[in-house]
């Protein structure tokens, strides 16, 4: 596995206030916005990766009804016995605010043609309707491909729910907190974090 060393090399935020979401939390999020840079800091021998280079932006926005997430990576990988590689990924989202809904479109590119693209819904019950008599509480829509269903199990988080539920747990001196969450960047179930 390659490993990529992610460099922060600008960051802004954006100081505004927002109101409160309907579902209370310890945590409050401030929109941003922000740029990182990607260097290979070492790869395998037989990888054949002699280099990798890139960068990641990010910008989380309070949307009223929910969170907006947009991600852009771009990354060239450089071969020692083949031509470059450029993949880019686009990754876009938004998730209610009480974290039961979630929308998301993923667009991925290698060398700019359409490598796969992925989007869909994904939908939690109100904590009072979880099933107690199955494991499968939720689901995830995929309209991109065409009519792809996946159950999510109880407990299953959206990512900035997910975020919310590692500042809070880390708020309350937990070290450890693995939880199942769906993002959409895969036709898979949820994975564990």
């Amino acid at each position: 596995m390659n490993r990529l060393t992610v460099t922060g090399i600008a960051a802004t935020l954006v100081a505004c206030q927002f109101g409160v979401s309907e579902a209370a939390h310890a945590v409050d999020i401030s929109p941003h916005r922000a740029i990182y840079s990607m260097v290979l800091d070492h790869a395998q021998t037989a990888s054949g990766i002699v280099g990798a280079d890139g960068k990641m932006t990010f910008a989380w926005a309070d949307a009223c009804t929910g969170w907006t997430v947009e991600q852009r990576y771009e990354l060239r990988l450089q071969y020692a016995e083949q031509d470059d590689s450029l993949m880019t990924v686009n990754f876009v989202t938004w998730e209610s605010m009480d974290g039961l809904h979630y929308r998301f479109n993923v667009r991925k590119t290698r060398e700019g043609e359409a490598d796969e693209e992925l989007k869909g819904t994904g939908d939690m019950p109100q904590a009072k309707h979880v099933s107690t008599h199955g494991t499968d509480a939720g689901s995830a829509k995929f309209v991109k491909p065409d009519g792809t269903e996946l159950p999510l199990r109880d407990g299953t988080l959206f990512p900035t729910g997910h975020t919310i539920a590692l500042i809070e747990a880390a708020m309350n001196g937990a070290t450890i907190l693995s939880k199942p969450v769906f993002d959409g960047g895969t036709v898979e179930k949820p994975y564990d974090v």
